[in-house]
């Protein structure tokens, strides 16, 4: 038999889905039957596992210690397919963390999440990291994970949840926009844009999926998304470096708005002539999420809480 008794880091959360992560080599089948046979359950209760957990609720898991090990699954060092072990994170990577949340900057090159077995990503790091630090997520019962995405050739800084209470803000918070996230980007061409105001870029969005890209529209129309942004420049010439203020986030938004109006980034070669980049010698186009301003909500540490996080040569809070 195993008893789980409810902390705060995994109140909030249904019961079946605390008990598929536990569970995580058991299908759902199982677990359901399981509940109906009283074999798990909820505060000596039967269980329908709808139930929204609390702090101090008990679960108990009527099963032999073997079907346990079997449906639990070997807790260990994160590997990839190939067997090779994943890195942990450098501290230079780690721009802020507490309890609950930590900010990461992310790699040029790297995954935000693997998209397949073999992959190495930013995400799986952190879990070697928390692993390392004792703060893996507790019995698979929460995986941490990074709430927000950037893609392979995009740096810059990714949020993620160690907690389920620090996940679940996160989401929250990006869902109502309430964290603003900003960019810089080196265009081809000179834009035409004093530097002093800013504009704002709106257009619909439609993704190729057999290609992994997108095409901007000026209408709507069916099967497009909306997409909007703000942008000044920063320094110009015969390229421009550009901060962009996403107000929302669609795939490969910001590379395919300026590639739409005549100022692609610089060595992108998806969207743009793939032309020499001054940053990465034609290897990476270059764009970096390099600031974030966090909300003034009291649910966050007051280390970060309406603070202003900006990447430039190092890593620095103001």
């Amino acid at each position: 038999m195993k008893r789980i008794t409810i902390d705060e880091s995994l109140s909030g959360q249904r019961l079946d889905k605390l008990l598929r992560k536990y569970l995580s080599e058991a299908g759902s089948g199982f677990i359901y039957k399981m509940l109906r046979k009283k074999n798990i359950k909820l505060n000596n209760s039967k269980a329908k596992g709808n139930e929204i957990l609390s702090e101090g609720d008990i679960i108990d898991i009527y099963l032999a210690d073997d079907t346990l090990a079997k449906f639990t699954g070997a807790k260990g060092s994160e590997k990839n397919r190939t067997g090779k072990p994943v890195p942990s994170l450098n501290p230079e990577e780690i721009v802020y963390e507490d309890a609950d949340i930590i900010i990461l900057d992310k790699p040029v090159g790297e995954l935000s999440q693997k998209a397949d077995n073999t992959d190495i990503s930013i995400n799986e790091r952190l879990l070697v990291y928390l692993e390392e630090k004792g703060e893996s997520g507790g019995e698979k019962l929460f995986t941490p994970g990074v709430a927000n995405r950037l893609d392979r050739n995009t740096s810059g800084m990714i949020l993620a949840g160690k907690t389920l209470r620090g996940a679940q803000l996160l989401s929250e918070f990006i869902r109502e926009r309430k964290i603003k996230k900003y960019y810089l980007a080196l265009v081809d061409g000179e834009m035409k844009n004093n530097g002093e105001t800013w504009e704002t870029a709106e257009g619909y969005i439609k993704k190729d999926k057999e290609k992994n890209q997108v095409k901007i529209y000026d209408s709507p129309g069916e099967g497009l998304e909306k997409i909007a942004m703000n942008y000044q420049v920063m320094e110009n010439g015969e390229k421009t470096l550009v901060e962009v203020e996403l107000i929302t986030g669609k795939t490969h938004q910001i590379r395919a708005y300026f590639s739409s109006i005549g100022h692609p980034l610089t060595g992108d070669a998806k969207y743009g002539s793939g032309s020499v980049s001054d940053y990465e010698k034609g290897k990476y186009y270059y764009l970096r999420a390099y600031k974030l301003v966090m909300p003034e909500d009291e649910r966050l540490s007051e280390r970060i809480r309406g603070k202003t996080i900006i990447l430039t040569t190092g890593r620095d809070t103001k």
